[in-house]
């Protein structure tokens, strides 16, 4: 995950600054804006079967648009012009998007790992060929994309 958003807030909430504040909405957008499309991907990616992939985009989709809802209530006039309430916020789910996307990539390497080794071989016990292309990301041959 790109460090540039994170910087960008971490220097918008400290530095009074005007010129080096300006350069932070920079390192913040040119971090952030990318990482939309680049969760989806990832999401969709590491979905399979039409159902699972329908509603994985779905739900990131929504998630990412939740934080448009939540900039709504947090960049408020009264904050105006240091926006320090807004800009922490933001600074806090960059940290958090960061964690969980090392979360996901040890689980997803752990996960691969785990396959390889015949760890979800018993789901194809008693499994019909097209039963078995039915599981979708449950498939022992499934592997996750980091």
């Amino acid at each position: 995950m790109d460090r540039k958003p994170r910087t960008g807030y971490a220097i918008l909430v400290s530095v009074k600054s005007p010129n080096l504040r300006y350069m932070a909405v920079f390192f913040a957008a040119t971090g952030a804006f990318p990482l939309g499309p680049a969760f989806l991907s990832w999401g969709l990616n590491n979905a399979a079967g039409p159902s699972i992939r329908a509603v994985t985009g779905g739900f990131i989709v929504s998630v990412g648009t939740a934080g448009a809802i939540l900039a709504t209530w947090t960049y408020i006039p009264s904050d105006s012009p240091d926006y320090t309430r807004g800009h922490s916020i933001n600074l806090g789910a960059q940290i958090t998007a960061l964690g969980l996307t090392i979360c996901a990539i040890l689980y997803i390497r752990w996960e691969n790992n785990f396959r390889d080794k015949g760890g979800r071989d018993y789901r194809l016990e008693g499994l019909n060929e097209e039963e078995a292309k039915d599981l979708g990301y449950k498939h022992p041959e499934f592997r996750y994309i980091e």
